[in-house]
C-alpha cells in the first residue's frame, strides 16, 4: 500500500489527519509533518525524510503539501529524485478521507493524479451546488469570467 505523508506549515496537516480520522472512525495510516518557520532547512528536511522512511512501501510514498511554492512543498520536491514519491499540493480534508481507501493496489502516479482531481472536484461554491445557480458574473454554461464589478 502506498504511504502518505502530509507536510504543511505548522500543524495544519496533522489536524486535517485528526479530523479525517474522526469522520471515517478509524486510525489512518498517514503521517503529518508540521514545519515551523523557526526551524532550519536541514531540520525540516530531516523531519520529512524520517516520515518517508516510516511509511515507505515498494509502491512509493505520496507527499501531500498545503501550498504550491511554499517551503513545505519546495522541500517535498527535493525528494522527487531520491526516493519513489509523488507530490500533490493543495491538500484538503476530502482528499484525505478519499485517500484512506483509494491507495490500495494502485500505482503511485495513478493515485496522485486521482487524488489531485478529487481534491479539485470537492472545492465548490455552495450556492451553485445547493440551488443550481451559476456564480455571479458567470453565464449558466460557465462561459463568463466569474468576475463582476459588484462583487
Amino acid at each position: 500500500m502506498i504511504g502518505a505523508v502530509v507536510v504543511t506549515h505548522g500543524n495544519i496537516g496533522t489536524e486535517m489527519i485528526r479530523a479525517a480520522e474522526s469522520i471515517v472512525k478509524e486510525k489512518l495510516p498517514f503521517l503529518g509533518v508540521a514545519l515551523e518557520h523557526h526551524e532550519s532547512v536541514p531540520t525540516m528536511k530531516s523531519k520529512i525524510r524520517e516520515a518517508i522512511a516510516s511509511c515507505h512501501s515498494p509502491q512509493g510514498v505520496l507527499l501531500l503539501s498545503d501550498l504550491f511554492g511554499g517551503t513545505p512543498c519546495n522541500l517535498c520536491l527535493s525528494f522527487l529524485k531520491e526516493v519513489k514519491v509523488e507530490v500533490v499540493t493543495g491538500v484538503n480534508l476530502p482528499m484525505l478521507i478519499k485517500l484512506a481507501h483509494y491507495r490500495e493496489n494502485r500505482p503511485l502516479k495513478e493515485v496522485a493524479r486521482f487524488i489531485r482531481e478529487y481534491g479539485k472536484k470537492n472545492i465548490t461554491l455552495a450556492r451553485q451546488v445547493l440551488k443550481g445557480d451559476p456564480p455571479r458574473g458567470e453565464s449558466p454554461k460557465g462561459q463568463g469570467s466569474g468576475l463582476s464589478r459588484s462583487g
